[in-house]
């Protein structure tokens, strides 16, 4: 992988995982337990299907 490309890919991924981080400490946190833990499966199923949508064109080769 090309310096340039890899340290792009390590700041995608170290600001989303920071953005996941306040999300859970200041949204998700506030919410009444039912309904955090409602949020946090919707973006689990939200990420799942991203995932198997990235995979299928994939499969196909």
């Amino acid at each position: 992988m090309h310096p340039i490309q890899l340290q792009e890919t390590r700041r995608a991924f170290y600001g989303a995982a920071g953005q996941m981080l306040i999300l859970l400490r200041d949204d998700l946190s506030e919410l009444p337990e039912e309904e955090a833990i409602s949020k946090l499966d919707s973006m689990i199923i939200q990420v799942e299907a991203f995932w198997m949508n990235q995979i299928k064109p994939n499969q196909k080769k």
